[in-house]
């Protein structure tokens, strides 16, 4: 096994759709479902983005942010580790420019509402993809990729 997916095994990563390049990940998955992370990536590249990552957890979350500095990063809220606004709080800490968006099927506006205050864009439902393509096409409108 090579490095490079020694580390990714251990990172919690799978199937990054672009290696190399001197461009920036457009869009970091944060979520502990294999099945999910798969599914949001057939959806964000078909709606056209070439470079995604994905995180199996927080900590995984933090270390590809550091290293990659993707343009959107779209985090579940309820993982194994650390949840979902911890992390994007220790995101936010790192680099107060991050984009995060969260996806999760809590429907509990006091969660909503902590996401909003922690520094989330937006708080979307896992099934709601018209609202998830919006917020793509915006970043994709801002000139990340």
């Amino acid at each position: 096994m090579s490095t490079e997916a020694e580390r990714e095994k251990r990172l919690g990563v799978e199937g990054r759709s672009a290696r190399a390049g001197s461009s920036p990940p457009g869009v970091l998955i944060v979520d502990d479902s294999g099945y999910t992370r798969r599914r949001l990536r057939r959806f964000i590249v078909a709606e056209g983005w070439t470079q995604v990552l994905e995180a199996a957890d927080g900590d995984a979350a933090l270390a590809l942010y550091s290293e990659h500095q993707p343009s959107l990063v779209l985090i579940d809220q309820i993982m194994r580790g650390k949840e979902g606004v911890e992390t994007g709080r220790l995101l936010l800490e790192k680099d107060p420019d991050a984009r995060l968006v969260m996806l999760t099927v809590v429907s509990d506006p006091e969660l909503h509402a902590r996401a909003l205050k922690a520094g989330f864009l937006h708080v979307l439902r896992k099934t709601d993809w018209d609202a998830l393509r919006n917020v793509l096409v915006e970043e994709r409108s801002t000139g990340s990729s």
